[in-house]
């Protein structure tokens, strides 16, 4: 596998993870579902909640909603978290309101993008989560390097640990894109 490729496998298992783990401390084990289960109104939908455990009346467009009391996806719902503060409930929307918008670029509910060279995104919910692309401890400078620098260099994404040398010339030529032999 190519190293953007595994980088970006990467990353979207990390975004999986960190959901898993923020769904599994909202969830009760074991289940404690209300008996019976609700009745609805007519038209709306009976669903397993977020824990995939009890049954819940679906969210329905314009009411409030969380991860653990999903909006009707029959209908083409989801619940958009971008104009909630983090922990906060998000409102039930149609797909075709879901989009996210970085740098002028739309992009649709559910797609993963690269906006930089050095962060993988994805757009869940009108929101826009990130993860670093690049390693955040990379090869450390040699003890003996008095004053190491962490520049990007030039055809380069992300920053490395380059030493100076007593005329200033292995940064300036980093920078400026000179060969150093």
């Amino acid at each position: 596998m190519d190293r953007p490729l595994c980088h970006w496998v990467t990353a979207v298992a990390a975004l999986l993870c960190a959901a898993t783990q923020v769904l599994s401390q909202l969830c009760d084990r074991p289940c404690l579902c209300p008996s019976p289960a609700p009745q609805c109104p007519a038209g709306v939908s009976l669903v397993l909640d977020g824990c995939w455990c009890c049954q819940v009346c679906a969210r329905q467009r314009g009411e409030s909603c969380t991860e653990v009391f999903p909006c009707d996806g029959q209908r083409g719902l989801r619940c958009d978290f971008s104009a909630s503060f983090p922990g906060d409930p998000g409102e039930c929307v149609g797909l075709e309101d879901l989009s996210c918008e970085v740098d002028g670029v739309t992009y649709q509910e559910g797609q993963s993008f690269q906006p930089s060279c050095d962060s993988y995104c994805h757009c869940r919910g009108g929101g826009v989560t990130c993860v670093p692309a690049c390693p955040l401890t990379g090869r450390l400078p040699s003890p003996d390097c008095p004053e190491p620098q962490h520049v990007r260099l030039p055809g380069k994404c992300c920053k490395e640990w380059v030493c100076e040398n007593l005329e200033n010339t292995v940064i300036q030529d980093a920078i400026t894109g000179k060969h150093m032999f």
